[in-house]
């Protein structure tokens, strides 16, 4: 019985240790993280494969190689991502992705969904007259495709009623500039060097589309920023005014099996490559935890929100962040399992103390029935129930520091018995 007890006063310590032996077995069998990832980001030239190219110069610094994978564009990456081809991709706001196969490391950067026209195209303001243009849209799988369906939808212009070039990129600017094309839709960074020609050439021009607001909330993942007058060029000013446009929230996309230290550097990466200020975007918009869309990585959305811990300033990177993953559920695990390693040495102080106690009812049981015994076969009654709990007393299989309770209770039962000899005496 005593070991039982003893087994049970133990059970919190034992399931804290058995947790904690179960997550350094868990976490420990990957600690130290891959050198390499793949990251998925677009066609060779274009905005997204220069952004890669930042991740891969930011991962060099911390021994990490970077394999960029060209694409279409983002639907193609969303594929390779689900397929389990690809670590990390770029995906455009509004393309949808499998919340089963994929985690979002955070929204990243403002893309402009950039309209431009020929300069004998009229009405281009309102894209619901664009009916008989030929509009390059973008390729098969690219993000700019599944814009332009987006924005085709919004602007109510029925399937067939403009011919939607495959061009997209630098393609789509040529064929705008040579007039194969009446228009194009691009979503790109301002940066992206296929748009220079477009900006800065002539019989073309950038479109302020008129309900741009009213378009924008039709379009999944859209909302509406302001470009400032001279943002792109100061001399001459261009725009040549305020423009108010489209933008598509860019997020970066990862494999749910994505190591916790790549995790770490991928967002470390991306608070430095867009924190920053720029034409669109205040500093510290970006990057930002993904609201109603993907799963949030939970280490990703600790990193954006907190930024890293004090343990990243004293150990190496990789080892930081695997402390930190272990600590956000050893932390809650804990907090459950305190009570229990509380509870567990009181219940077993109760259990040995109540063995003693419950000795204590039956010697006031037998103190009551001498003080109303009237024979002499009583009181020699109430001597043996005396000598039997005695006994039952000198038998108990305490720990040393509950004994005392048992000598006392043997003493009190001792002097009732006196007194019960003196009454016997008596008769």
């Amino acid at each position: 019985m005593r070991r039982l007890y003893a087994l049970i006063g133990g059970l919190g310590s034992l399931a804290l240790l058995a947790g904690l032996v179960a997550l350094a077995l868990w976490f420990g069998r990957d600690l130290l993280p891959p050198d390499r990832l793949v990251f998925a980001a677009g066609h060779s030239g274009g905005g997204y494969a220069r952004i890669a190219e930042r991740y891969r110069t930011a991962l060099k610094d911390d021994g990490i190689e970077v394999e960029i994978r060209e694409t279409a564009g983002s639907v193609e990456n969303v594929r390779l991502l689900e397929a389990g081809e690809v670590d990390v991709a770029l995906v455009q706001g509004g393309v949808d992705v499998d919340p089963d196969a994929a985690e979002s490391l955070g929204e990243m950067f403002f893309e402009p969904l950039f309209v431009f026209v020929r300069a004998g195209v009229e009405d281009a303001a309102n894209p619901a007259a664009w009916r008989g243009l030929n509009v390059a849209t973008g390729p098969e799988g690219s993000g700019a495709r599944a814009a332009a369906e987006s924005f085709r939808r919004a602007a109510s212009l029925e399937t067939g009623v403009v011919e939607a070039l495959p061009l997209g990129g630098r393609a789509a600017a040529e064929a705008l500039l040579s007039g194969e094309a009446d228009a194009a839709l691009f979503v790109a960074p301002i940066s992206a060097p296929y748009l220079a020609p477009l900006i800065e050439g002539e019989g073309v021009r950038l479109v302020q589309l008129a309900p741009v607001e009213a378009l924008a909330r039709r379009m999944a993942g859209a909302h509406v920023a302001e470009l400032p007058e001279g943002s792109i060029t100061m001399e001459p000013p261009r725009p040549a005014e305020d423009l108010e446009m489209i933008v598509l929230t860019a997020r970066l996309a990862a494999s749910p099996d994505l190591h916790p230290a790549l995790v770490d550097r991928l967002v470390m990466a991306a608070r430095r490559l867009h924190g920053g200020r720029d034409v669109l975007t205040d500093a510290g918009r970006f990057p930002a935890v993904e609201e109603g869309g993907l799963p949030m990585n939970p280490q990703a959305r600790r990193l954006i929100e907190s930024g890293p811990g004090f343990l990243g300033e004293w150990l190496p990177w990789w080892m930081a962040a695997q402390i930190d993953r272990v600590l956000v559920i050893l932390l809650p695990l804990l907090l459950v399992l305190a009570p229990a390693i509380r509870i567990g040495p009181a219940l077993y102080a109760w259990a040995m103390k109540r063995r003693v106690w419950r000795f204590y009812d039956r010697i006031a049981e037998i103190d009551a029935d001498m003080h109303g015994a009237e024979t002499r076969e009583a009181l020699e009654d109430a001597e043996a129930r005396l000598a039997e709990l005695d006994r039952k007393l000198a038998a108990l299989d305490l720990p040393a520091s509950y004994m005392q309770m048992a000598y006392s209770a043997r003493l009190h039962a001792q002097m009732l018995r006196e007194r019960l000899e003196r009454r016997l005496a008596e008769r």
